[in-house]
């Protein structure tokens, strides 16, 4: 999927008052990335920038992914980075939507699979 034109990101308030960012997974506005104010605002700059898509993982479930040209494979699953998960440890949704990147939606759990460590990939360019 090529990433769409980037709209800007809307800062706003959940309904638990609680700072959220909205990111765009299209160029029309169809779809949205709710992530935490803080959270977003501590990935590493070149994650902040990049186009996210929301991109099949060909089993029929769809990720929320920052498209980087430098990085091999080219996309980077931002809920992974978000907690950190390094290999061997999965990510899990606590509700269906994989587009709600908040934490009170995420879960580190050990999962035995052979992961990438997406986050020391760019521990460096933390801004």
């Amino acid at each position: 999927m090529k990433p769409a034109s980037r709209l800007p990101i809307i800062r706003e308030r959940d309904t638990k008052n609680v700072p959220i960012v909205l990111v765009p997974l299209d160029a029309k506005g169809g779809r949205w990335a709710v992530v935490e104010a803080q959270d977003y605002d501590g990935l590493p700059k070149i994650l902040r920038e990049a186009p996210w898509i929301l991109n099949d993982n060909g089993s029929g479930h769809a990720y929320v992914k920052a498209c980087i040209t430098r990085s091999p494979g080219n996309l980077i699953p931002v809920h992974r980075v978000l907690l950190k998960a390094s290999r061997g440890q999965a990510v899990r949704f606590v509700g269906n939507d994989r587009c709600d990147l908040r934490r009170s939606n995420l879960t580190l759990c050990k999962d035995g699979r052979p992961r990438r460590d997406h986050f020391s990939e760019f521990q460096e360019d933390v801004a």
